[in-house]
This record gives structure tokens, C-alpha cells and sequence, in this order.
């Protein structure tokens, strides 16, 4: 998992613009939210690009989403802004 957090981590840091910064972040982590609040900590650690006023949700999936997906498995969604 952390393997594949840095690539993503890398990925979206190759991909914004100079004007781009992640104004929100949504992030589910099914029966293991302490991931995803690791996640936004790698991000903040790897300096990616975030709005001042960036909106950060973590939540742990209810049972349709631990029906529907793996137990521990995290999934991310950003918006992005020009500044």
C-alpha cells in the first residue's frame, strides 16, 4: 500500500500545473480510516501542492462498501484548482 500511495503521490505532483493546487481531498479507507490519514500525511510531507484552505475528508466505509471492496482497501478522489 505504501508502494503505491508514493507512486500516486508522485504522479499527481508530475501532473499539476505551476497554477494548480489540490483544493479538496476525499479519502476512503474501508475498516482502516488510520490509512487514509497516512496518506494525507505523505501528501503534506511530500509538499504536494494544496490549496490554503484545502478540505481534507477521511472516512472509514460502511458495509456496502466493505461488500463491495476489500477490507483496508483506500481510495482517493482530488479536486483541482487554478490559483
Amino acid at each position: 500500500m505504501s508502494e503505491l500511495q508514493d507512486a500516486e503521490m508522485l504522479c499527481i505532483k508530475n501532473n499539476l500545473n505551476a497554477d494548480e493546487k489540490l483544493s479538496k481531498i476525499i479519502v476512503q479507507a474501508v475498516g482502516r480510516p488510520y490509512v487514509g490519514y497516512q496518506y494525507v500525511n505523505k501528501l503534506k510531507e511530500a509538499n504536494v501542492p494544496m490549496a490554503d484552505d484545502v478540505i481534507i475528508s477521511v472516512y472509514n466505509g460502511r458495509m456496502f462498501s466493505a461488500a463491495m471492496s476489500n477490507w483496508g482497501e483506500m481510495s482517493a478522489a482530488y479536486v483541482v484548482e487554478k490559483v
